[in-house]
């Protein structure tokens, strides 16, 4: 732990460059990938509803049943093809003109263990947008992925996230900067852009 503290110190630049080598392999041609429905059951609906009102507001009581509800009947559940033998899926919940985010809905991904979700990141851990790629990089049993998100013209800010074991979080970003369809770049964002 201590010789990685030094090395970071001495060697700033050794991070920024290993953040920079993230964006090699991600294609910057947009073509998301197409997910197919995930097949889930009422009570996994129920159960990821609570986990995600829990994540969004807190701890849930007995009282929130409507809002389960409600919740349930406006997630779109996705198979994410991340990890063998693990039902992971992409959750997306509802949006709204109003919503302020381009119109695209809140995202989780959510493995399934049986009937019990676990939340392996969400709009909390800086997941927004849409699914852009599923690398072919894995880490810890689980592929890298990148996220994009709308930023004007012909600008995707891109965020890249890698599974540490627990979960997924965000470990650098990038603009895929496409002018036009054989003119299309992915610039990374150096200073600051890992957590």
């Amino acid at each position: 732990m201590r010789l990685a503290i030094l090395l970071a110190l001495l060697f700033p630049s050794l991070s920024a460059q290993t953040r920079s080598d993230l964006w090699k392999e991600v294609n910057p041609v947009r073509n998301s990938p197409q997910l197919q429905a995930a097949a889930v059951t009422a009570v996994q609906k129920r159960a990821i509803a609570q986990l995600i009102l829990h994540l969004s507001a807190g701890i849930l009581d007995e009282t929130q049943g409507d809002r389960i509800a409600g919740t349930v009947n406006c997630l779109k559940f996705e198979k994410m093809p991340l990890a063998a033998q693990q039902n992971t899926l992409l959750v997306s919940g509802c949006t709204t003109e109003a919503s302020g985010n381009g119109g695209f809905a809140e995202l989780w991904l959510v493995r399934l263990d049986g009937d019990k979700p676990v939340n392996l990141v969400g709009p909390r851990d800086d997941l927004s947008g849409w699914l852009y790629s599923i690398q072919p990089s894995v880490a810890h049993g689980y592929h890298d992925l990148v996220f994009g998100e709308h930023m004007g013209a012909p600008e995707t800010g891109l965020s890249y996230f890698r599974f540490n074991g627990q979960f997924y979080s965000s470990v650098g970003t990038a603009t895929d900067d496409c002018g036009a369809i054989d003119d299309c770049e992915i610039h990374p964002n150096v200073r600051g852009a890992a957590k």
